[in-house]
């Protein structure tokens, strides 16, 4: 593949659920990292108003709206004056790519100051949220599923949207697949019918949805945030404002191109967050457990 500056995009109108999505910039292979998505509301591809004529270059399957590309449509974006132009190139063509709204629903949260968290957000069963955050490979994806094989409900995973409405912090969730990472669940393609492919870094990761789990779509109210760490010893501890206004900034969901402006455009709404809502510090040595969450009184 010849290096040179691309972005993977694709625009959805927002009313009929209307985004504006695009992916961080794509050197080499190693560079692409693939999310995948569940939009009941998206369904044909009529919806996708940016494509060119080739449609056959992607597909949305009717079940559940996962857009999988058979090669690559390329979109380089101006964030600026938010214009799309397009121009088509094959990258890969023997790897089918499947794409998400996490990068794009991080740009939309970034125009409209809703704060977009590097996190999962699940809802237990006496309605309470949570939101899990932490660094990349520190154990969301493994939380969240177990959680969701303990009767939790699925609001969002990799990218959640804090908003504040009437003073409470709701979470925007975009339906979005759970990457299963922990090697005793991982299963191939030929194996699994409902399982796709993630290349991150070179390593083959998969997803799959279980049929048991359970999805959430109303607002609910967040009632604590969750920050992940590694550590010697097991403790579960709350933040203080400071501590957690550092983790939230250190956390924020957003593509390079706006990195450098994150911490003061998302002042305001991290600093109501952290101010409103309980924060704690779950440190584990090597994978989190659930039991304490199953039983916490949030």
């Amino acid at each position: 593949m010849r290096k040179k500056n691309i972005y993977l995009a694709y625009n959805i109108s927002i009313e009929t659920s209307l985004f504006l999505i695009g992916f961080n910039e794509v050197k080499s292979r190693t560079d692409i990292c693939y999310f995948l998505i569940v939009d009941h509301n998206l369904k044909t591809l009529h919806h996708l108003n940016t494509f060119p004529s080739e449609n056959p270059y992607c597909e949305i399957k009717p079940d559940s709206a996962i857009i999988s590309w058979r090669k690559s449509i390329t979109y380089k974006i101006d964030f600026i004056n938010k214009i799309i132009s397009v121009y088509k190139e094959e990258i890969l063509p023997e790897v089918d790519y499947s794409l998400s709204l996490n990068y794009v629903l991080s740009i939309i949260c970034y125009q409209n100051s809703i704060l977009p968290i590097h996190g999962a957000c699940l809802k237990n069963k006496n309605n309470k949220c949570i939101v899990i955050i932490g660094h990349s490979s520190i154990g969301k994806s493994t939380l969240t599923a177990k959680l969701l094989d303990n009767n939790w409900s699925f609001i969002s995973e990799e990218m959640t949207a804090l908003d504040i409405i009437n003073s409470k912090i709701i979470p925007y969730g975009g339906g979005v697949y759970v990457r299963l990472k922990n090697l005793d669940i991982i299963k191939t393609s030929n194996e699994v019918g409902n399982d796709f492919k993630l290349f991150v870094s070179d390593v083959e990761k998969h997803c799959i949805w279980k049929k048991n789990w359970m999805c959430s779509y109303d607002n609910n109210e967040i009632n604590a945030i969750i920050f992940l760490a590694n550590s010697k010893t097991m403790s579960f501890n709350k933040l203080n404002f400071t501590e957690a206004l550092y983790l939230l900034t250190q956390n924020i969901y957003a593509p390079t191109t706006i990195n450098k402006s994150l911490a003061t455009h998302f002042l305001k709404p991290i600093t109501k967050i952290c101010s409103k809502t309980n924060c704690y510090l779950y440190s584990f040595e090597k994978y989190p457990s659930t039991s304490f969450l199953n039983n916490y009184v949030f």
